[in-house]
């Protein structure tokens, strides 16, 4: 019996057996691929043979990979995901481009520099495709890891390690009330200042969540006070909507909040805490190894990035 693949896997091969993975069954797997369950099993067949070792545990509700199979999974997403994109760069060739750059970006950075950013750069640029999506800073750097984007942009704060990172941007975090609130008369305030108040934050599922959020709750916690928010919701937008008339907090990026928190008559006050500078970083799996249109870009952000926090006054910042 062979101990390797030796080539004999081909694309197809492994496309059954991630939608065998994916569906659990042999027989969802035929029907969604809409090929029959023979098929599909002499090809997990084939390959357990080649490989030596099996890949599937076979059992009455369904298959489960192997540690093997686990293994093969996770190639075989990574590759089938190149071919996907090789295609879809050299179709962006044939229509007169000349690269295709993904980026996904976190909340914060969507909502307060990364669409005048990538303006910029296509405006410079017009022959290099960007797909741009917005997600939790997990999320991002998840999605680097696993190699779905070429760039990202997360909090500093992220588990980032295995990555290439670069510092970025800087935002503050603020107080965010409606201008009755009693604190509303401070120029700064401290976090353990808001926690007597009821607060509306955005969702904060520690998996799903945004890392903001997930931030807030550990410091409210570090006070010895319930780190759970009275409301939670989908965008900053909303936060600040639910703030008119109400003795509720939120805590916001200023550069994120400010224009909408001016057109709802919100009002925001810095926070003094040390923390509540934070920094944006880029993650790239390699800058060596990105494509000379995503390195173009990467260059262009970091071209682009802000002076130090000691440099960037959050008076300014309110008063843009």
């Amino acid at each position: 019996m062979t101990t390797g693949l030796n080539g004999r896997v081909d694309p197809v091969s492994l496309r059954l057996f991630v939608t065998v993975c994916d569906q659990g069954t042999i027989a969802a797997a035929a029907e969604r691929e809409c090929i029959t369950a023979s098929a599909i099993s002499k090809r997990v067949a084939e390959m357990e043979y080649w490989v030596g070792t099996p890949l599937l545990h076979r059992g009455q509700r369904g298959v489960q990979p192997t540690a093997a199979g686990i293994a093969l999974l996770r190639h075989a997403r990574q590759i089938l995901r190149s071919m996907r994109e090789l295609q879809a760069e050299l179709s962006d060739y044939s229509d007169g481009l000349r690269g295709h750059v993904r980026l996904l970006v976190n909340m914060s950075s969507m909502a307060e520099f990364v669409p005048e950013e990538i303006q910029a750069f296509a405006k410079a640029n017009p022959d290099i495709a960007i797909s741009l999506e917005e997600r939790r800073s997990a999320d991002v750097v998840r999605g680097i890891e696993d190699g779905a984007a070429d760039i990202g942009i997360s909090r500093a704060f992220m588990d980032t390690q295995g990555l290439e990172t670069f510092p970025y941007r800087y935002d503050h975090f603020a107080v965010a009330m409606d201008p009755g609130h009693p604190l509303a008369q401070f120029p700064e305030l401290w976090f353990e200042q808001t926690l007597q108040y009821d607060r509306i934050g955005l969702t904060s599922d520690p998996q799903q969540g945004d890392s903001m959020q997930v931030l807030m709750q550990k410091k409210a916690a570090a006070q010895g006070c319930d780190p759970s928010c009275r409301i939670q919701v989908a965008s900053y937008y909303a936060a600040l909507r639910l703030l008119r008339g109400s003795h509720a907090v939120s805590i916001l990026p200023i550069e994120a909040a400010r224009n909408h928190a001016r057109e709802l008559g919100v009002h925001l006050v810095p926070l003094s805490d040390a923390w509540a500078q934070q920094q944006f970083v880029i993650c790239v799996r390699s800058a060596e190894t990105l494509s000379l249109p995503a390195r173009k870009l990467l260059a262009h952000l970091l071209e682009r990035t802000s002076n130090s926090p000691a440099e960037r006054q959050v008076s300014c910042l309110l008063e843009k």
